[in-house]
């Protein structure tokens, strides 16, 4: 029937063999583009989810990278207040010392060299002693033990400061790394 209707039309006898050769070629063709297409969604399927891997990781870093400034600002809020703290404890012994040394309960001494034919002198300290020197003590003017003691003061609060830092320090050496695990390919876990 089909035949006859390319033959009421005029048209060679190899057109209908040429249509199903076409109809053929545009199947296989669309067979193909679905392929294409199918192949296409299962490698942006695929980068979808490494991408996602990938977020969650980069998520999971923000988050351990948080925590860790977190503990960090609270370590250095600890380490801040006990060197406050120890500072100020400082400067209470020597308010201590210099309203003691102010009231005569504190007075400080300092080793001095006199001669044994000083007057006074006993003979027992003078036999101990090589020479003809022998040992004695100073009192030290207020004025004197007063500046004694405001440098002492500031050397124990540098002292103080130091181990501040040297703390600060040994924290900063202990403190983990991000931890992120890759393969020799250098894809994340």
């Amino acid at each position: 029937m089909i035949k006859t209707l390319f033959e009421a039309l005029g048209l060679p006898a190899f057109v209908p063999y040429l249509i199903a050769l076409l109809l053929a070629v545009g199947g296989l063709y669309g067979v193909y583009h679905m392929g294409e297409s199918d192949e296409r969604m299962r490698w942006q399927l695929k980068e979808s989810q490494a991408l996602i891997a990938a977020n969650e990781q980069i998520l999971n870093l923000k988050n351990q990278k948080y925590d860790l400034e977190q503990q960090h600002k609270q370590d250095m809020a600890t380490a801040t207040a006990a060197h406050v703290k120890e500072i100020e404890n400082v400067q209470n012994q020597a308010n201590l010392a210099i309203d003691r040394v102010r009231a005569g309960t504190l007075k400080l001494r300092i080793p001095t060299l006199r001669p044994t034919s000083c007057a006074g002198a006993s003979s027992g300290a003078s036999a101990s002693l090589s020479g003809s020197e022998q040992a004695a003590t100073s009192e030290l003017s207020t004025e004197a033990a007063e500046f004694l003691i405001g440098e002492a003061k500031r050397a124990d609060q540098i002292v103080s400061q130091l181990n501040a830092c040297q703390a600060i320090l040994n924290q900063e050496r202990v403190q983990p790394i991000f931890n992120i695990n890759t393969h020799s390919t250098g894809e994340l876990k």
